[in-house]
Order: C-alpha cells, then structure tokens, then sequence
C-alpha cells in the first residue's frame, strides 16, 4: 500500500494569500525637501541674506553649527514657532562646483512653499529641487507586526543595489547609491509605522517635479513600488520539473523506493526557505527578489511574484484624495479615520 504523503503547511506567511494584516489607517506627508541655491545676477545670495529673510518670516534662529561631514562646511538651523516649520541653511561648500548654498526645509506647508517661490522668482534667485523625501504613516496599534508586514510584502521596483536592515529601520535599497530609495521603520512617538520613498535631483527633473511641488499629487506610486507577495507553491513545481533528471537518478541509488525524491524534494525546501527567510527567520521581499535575481536563483523570477490585491486595494483607497503637502490651517490628524481608542487618546492629549 502506497504511503499518503502529508500536506505540506506554509512555514512563512508569505505562502498564505490570506493572511489577516493588522489594521491600519495612513496619513501622507512631506518630510523633507531640500534646495540647490545658485548666485543671481546681481547679487550674491549667502547665509545672511537668508537669515534675514528667515528672521522677517517669523522664524527663529536655533543654532549655527560646523559640520564634520558632506559638502558644506556650515550649517544654520530656523524653526518657526508656530507651523513647526524647521528650515537647514546650509553653506560654506567644500569645493567650487558644489552649490554655494543648499536650503534643506522639514515638515513644509504649502504657504511656506508658496511664499518662498514667489520670492525666488521676485528676485530672480536660481534653485534647483534636489532631494524630496514622501512620507507614508500607517497608524496602528500592533506597530511591530505591521512594520513586518510591510517588511515582507513590499516591492520596490529598478532596485539597483541590495537591500538590508540597520537596527529598527528597513531600507529597500541602499539610498546613497540610488537616485531612488525606500525605508520603512517604527515611529514610536507617533503610533506609526513609516514608509519613506526618497527622490534625488536626476530622478526628480526626469519626472519634471519642481518647486513648489505643485504636481506632486499626480505622481504615479505604482511606478515606485507595489506590494508582492512570493508564489512558494509555483517556485517549487518549478524547480521539481527543473530537478526531474536528478530525481531519477537519486531514486536509482536508493534502496528503498521513493527515498530519492524526499532527498531531493527536502533540498528543494531548504532552498526556498533560504530564499524566504534570513537567517533571523525574518522575511523580507527584496531580500527573496535579490535571491531570485542572483546567479544561484531562477531565471524570469517575476513569474513567481503574485500581487497583493487586497493590501495594494487598501493602500490606494486610503492614500486616494489625499496631499502630500499640507496647508499650514489643516489640522493634524485630519486625514486620520480613526477607530482606535489608543489613537483618540492620544489626539485628546
């Protein structure tokens, strides 16, 4: 009587389609921009010139700072008291083609935007948007296992070097060799995990982004990144049919029938575990592309790549309709469709 093989359970969550993520309501925002600030015609723009702009806008002078490293050697800190708008002055570059001033704004609201813009243009000031870091905060109550969640399913598309983790913080790629880059990472103080894409200057002129950001709401994220989740089922049929030549072979040199195929059958496994998860036992979707990617994996690997419809249906409903820069009059938490009693107390606060 021919023995009944058991059914093989999923190991990893990645193999069940259905897998309940944690709930999640999403806030997005602009955590950064910074600005190429060139000499105009007439006048020679430096750090003064900017501190008394700054100082006639409300602003207020935190500190002026030596830095040890990047392309400038100073750095001159304003916060406003009241938007909570930080703004970098950053100058005293290191060598002659650097940009003689580099403005590095956190936390931007549209007026501010707006206002600075107007002022460039009055007064003819040459810059150029060479960095702007979008933000998305999912608010949630169970922060580690969602960050790991989205550690496992998320797709970042033309990743041009590897992936890897740096204590709490997950970066898809590496972002100083990219003119693209994501990260995802707990936000303890704000009950959010936060997903990072970072855009650099060539990127950002290729999609014709500019200052103020006024298109920055029709920019396509699927053209950055999808949510994925790895077909395990469809990867070891693969590889069986690619091994069949070797099973038989196996099956010949053992004894007892069938002996073969769970040798090499459990080889297969170990592989696909491999690819799945780290030595951690942590997954990472990247990680498994990276593998799949490598000369030891399979080729055409998107094949094996199936999308995560109902997390991708969330995403999109929830990130639909809103901006990415706020208004200085919006208040915070107005995106927010909040269920958790953890989330209103803290709003209450």
């Amino acid at each position: 009587m021919k023995k009944e093989r058991p059914e093989e359970r999923p190991n990893n969550y990645n193999n069940n389609f259905y897998f309940p993520f944690p709930s999640f309501h999403i806030r997005t925002s602009i955590d950064f921009l910074t600005l190429s600030i060139y000499d105009g015609n007439y006048m020679k723009y430096d750090q003064y010139f900017f501190n008394n702009l700054l100082t006639y806008l409300g602003f207020k002078s935190v500190s002026n700072e030596k830095l040890d490293k990047g392309n400038h050697g100073m750095k001159w800190t304003f916060k406003h008291p009241v938007d909570g708008v930080t703004v970098e002055v950053i100058y005293a570059s290191k060598a002659s083609f650097f940009p003689p001033i580099m403005i590095k704004i956190h936390d931007p609201n549209k007026e501010f935007l707006d206002l600075l813009h107007s002022f460039f243009k009055f007064h003819n000031v040459s810059h150029k948007l060479s960095k702007l870091e979008l933000t998305f905060d999912f608010i949630t109550d169970e922060i580690y296992k969602l960050k790991e969640f989205l550690k496992s399913h998320l797709f970042m598309k033309q990743q041009r070097s590897e992936s890897g983790s740096c204590k709490t913080t997950f970066y898809a790629n590496n972002l100083r060799r990219s003119v693209r880059g994501m990260r995802v990472y707990p936000k303890l103080e704000k009950c959010c995990v936060r997903m990072e894409l970072v855009m650099n200057g060539p990127l950002l002129r290729r999609l014709n982004i500019t200052f103020p950001l006024d298109s920055i709401d029709q920019l396509d994220l699927r053209r950055f990144f999808t949510f994925m989740l790895l077909d395990q089922e469809h990867l070891r049929k693969y590889l069986i049919r690619c091994n069949r030549k070797q099973i038989s072979e196996s099956e010949s040199d053992q004894r007892m029938p069938g002996m073969g195929r769970d040798l090499i059958m459990c080889l297969i496994s170990s592989w696909i575990r491999s690819a799945v998860e780290d030595d951690y036992g942590e997954a990472s979707m990247m990680k498994q592309v990276e593998i799949l990617k490598s000369e030891r994996g399979v080729p055409n690997y998107s094949r094996f790549l199936l999308p995560h419809e109902e997390l991708q249906r969330e995403f999109e409903k929830q990130v639909y309709g809103q901006t990415f820069l706020k208004s200085r009059h919006e208040p915070p938490w107005v995106n927010y469709r909040l269920n958790s009693p953890h989330i209103l107390k803290k709003k209450l606060i």
